[in-house]
């Protein structure tokens, strides 16, 4: 064991653990002994602990443990975490996301928003929430993509980020960078580029967030990178300027080298909408390549948080 520091926790996990642990207790000491349950070491649980396995709601886990082999060569990779509805799918992407975010207890965490109507929603719980600064007092705030709009335009993703949450919560102004949609396309996506390269620590030549929130497009596009924009999935450069297949409004995205150095990638698939998307993805057996397919089929840190099922003949489970 000697020089072997793997062998130990760190103290900053310990102060972790305490940060779950401490609630419990302090719960215990309060509540009457005949609530706990007792068994001695080594003997068959609890008849009681049957109860949570009846009941997989009640504490609000996934309605099946999260399966990491989906049967096709597309999702092969991708844990998919099924909830009892949209808002706790939403939920439980946030734990997620401020878990990691507080592992990093003296570091900046870098993490990259998306916008939609699923990110409205997310902003709204995290406000209503989630509203107490210092839980993401060492968060950094970049952009998966924008559309080329002012920060005034409500089709900015800037400014319902700031208007549902930065401004309502009272998120540190200078934790916040975003990509000025007003500006000049071209030259913003090299100025954002230059900017998240400078901050961002570099992973094999590309800068590295620590985490990245993603939507998936009925149409199977992720950030702004569309069917029409498919080189931008390998494009050396870190943003780049793409344009809307149907409207020709352009946008500034995030190209897919840099989402794939992610160290995670979480993706909200909630609502009636995505229902029929979801079932796509996981049933295709082709290798047809889209934005959605070629990020699942590319990396192994995506998590899919939805509360769409998926029936056991489009699953299996390792």
């Amino acid at each position: 064991m000697r020089g072997d520091a793997l062998l130990y926790s760190r103290s900053d996990a310990l102060e972790l653990s305490w940060h779950y642990l401490a609630p419990l207790i302090d719960h215990w000491e309060k509540e009457k002994e005949e609530n706990l349950v007792f068994y001695p070491a080594g003997s068959p649980i609890p008849r009681e602990i049957t109860h949570i396995y009846s009941h997989p709601y009640v504490l609000e886990a996934p309605v099946c443990t999260p399966t990491h082999n989906i049967i096709n060569n597309i999702m092969n990779q991708t844990i998919v975490q099924f909830y009892p509805d949209a808002t706790k799918s939403l939920i439980a992407l946030t734990n997620a996301l401020l878990i990691s975010a507080a592992a990093r207890t003296k570091k900046p965490f870098y993490l990259a928003l998306s916008g939609g109507e699923t990110a409205r929603s997310l902003f709204e719980i995290w406000k209503n929430q989630y509203n107490d600064p210092k839980r993401w007092k060492n968060v950094h705030f970049f952009w998966v993509d924008e559309r080329c709009v002012s920060s005034e335009n409500e089709e900015s993703n800037y400014h319902w980020a700031e208007k549902l949450f930065f401004k309502p919560v009272g998120i540190n102004p200078n934790h916040i960078y975003r990509i000025q949609g007003e500006d000049i396309p071209y030259r913003e996506a090299e100025r954002y580029s230059r900017l998240v390269a400078e901050m961002l620590p570099d992973s094999n030549g590309v800068p590295q967030f620590d985490c990245t929130l993603l939507g998936i497009g009925e149409d199977e596009h992720i950030a702004s990178i569309f069917n029409n924009d498919t080189d931008l999935l390998k494009s050396d450069d870190l943003y780049a300027v793409s344009r809307h297949p149907a409207t020709g409004q352009r946008r500034i995205t995030q190209t897919g080298e840099v989402i794939l150095a992610s160290r995670e990638i979480l993706i909200a698939l909630v609502g009636e909408r995505k229902k029929e998307l979801l079932h796509r993805l996981v049933a295709r057996k082709d290798q047809t390549i889209t934005p959605a397919t070629y990020i699942l089929s590319h990396t192994s840190r995506a998590t899919i948080f939805t509360e769409i099922e998926l029936n056991s003949k489009e699953l299996s489970f390792q």
